[in-house]
């Protein structure tokens, strides 16, 4: 489908012991270095070598050497996430590692099948707009893979939120909501809201650590570019500084190279769009009834703001890079 990796098959990685493929060796080392001031978590995050077998092999968000082609591919892979949720699957790890690029565009089905002929809200009949004036067709550059932490919709209404396994993600890329709900570690409905906001920390991630400008070592980072790079894989409090630089302060080509600076408007309104998306959200949630049937209540919200937000997304990149998400064979 458009904007998903098409899958066959998965398996996870044996040693010659027969084995799994694991990091355990390194975790409980890990544990009791000493090399750094802030804590480690109290749970190791175990992880298993797992293989897959996809129909091509993309490139990950760094490759990208156009602010253009950074925002077609998380477009495009907004949209495929979007279908995810009408198909009645949370992906809820989108991350740097789970968002492949493909300069040349890879046909697949038409971006306007995820649409299932359902027109009945005012996104839904704009992103159908969106999808008409923008020519998107079947030609995508974005994908979103590894669906590993993704879940069914429909019992996941029921299970119990203080259990922390009903949260997932990758820490950098995690919404600031979600962060701080694990931080003070209380219950949390994760939601489709969260990881829009994850496809936003991606992309800021990608434009910051984008090395066009410094191909090799002989090229210095400037210090204000590798302080900003240091702040958003820092703690929540260092990301949302560098969050606040991103969105609020002017940034130069001297100290920040030329690829984030050409990124700035475009991330910018799309950070405001998103923090009155998550308010919403806030509200939506807080007047739902607690009912014994959830899903009928929960999904049509999360579908409601998938739509939304992803909406938002492609109108502003239609905006900044008009013509650009039809793709490019």
């Amino acid at each position: 489908m458009f904007g998903v990796m098409p899958f066959y098959h998965s398996s996870i990685v044996h040693q010659k012991e027969n084995l799994p493929a694991t990091n355990h060796l390194f975790l409980v080392d890990a544990k009791f270095w000493t090399l750094y001031t802030s804590s480690s978590h109290d749970t190791p995050d175990f992880r298993v070598l797992v293989r897959h077998l996809s129909e091509f092999v993309g490139d990950p968000l760094s490759c990208v050497s156009e602010p253009q082609q950074l925002f077609v591919c998380i477009a495009h892979a907004a949209l495929g996430y979007r279908h995810l949720i009408e198909r009645g699957f949370h992906h809820r790890d989108i991350s740097m590692g789970n968002i492949l690029w493909s300069k040349d565009a890879k046909r697949t089905r038409s971006a306007h099948e995820t649409l299932d002929g359902d027109l009945t809200t005012e996104s839904q009949k704009r992103l159908h707009s969106q999808f008409v004036q923008s020519e998107i067709r079947d030609h995508c550059h974005g994908f979103v893979i590894d669906g590993d932490l993704a879940i069914e919709l429909e019992p996941y209404f029921t299970e119990d939120r203080t259990n922390t396994q009903s949260r997932s993600g990758t820490d950098e890329f995690m919404s600031r909501q979600m962060l701080h709900a694990a931080i003070v570690n209380k219950p949390y409905l994760q939601s489709p809201v969260d990881d829009l906001n994850s496809f936003y920390y991606v992309a800021q991630w990608a434009a910051v650590n984008n090395n066009t400008d410094f191909p090799d070592s002989t090229t210095p980072i400037p210090d204000e570019l590798r302080f900003l790079r240091k702040c958003l894989a820092g703690s929540l409090a260092d990301r949302e500084l560098g969050t606040s630089t991103i969105t609020s302060e002017p940034l130069d080509s001297a100290s920040y190279g030329t690829f984030l600076p050409h990124c700035q408007l475009m991330l910018q309104e799309w950070h405001q769009t998103l923090v009155v998306l998550t308010k919403d959200w806030h509200v939506a949630k807080s007047v739902t009834p607690e009912t014994a049937h959830q899903y009928d209540t929960y999904y049509p919200r999360f579908r409601e703001f998938t739509n939304r937000g992803v909406l938002e997304l492609v109108e502003l990149v239609q905006k900044h890079f008009p013509g650009s998400l039809k793709g490019q064979a």
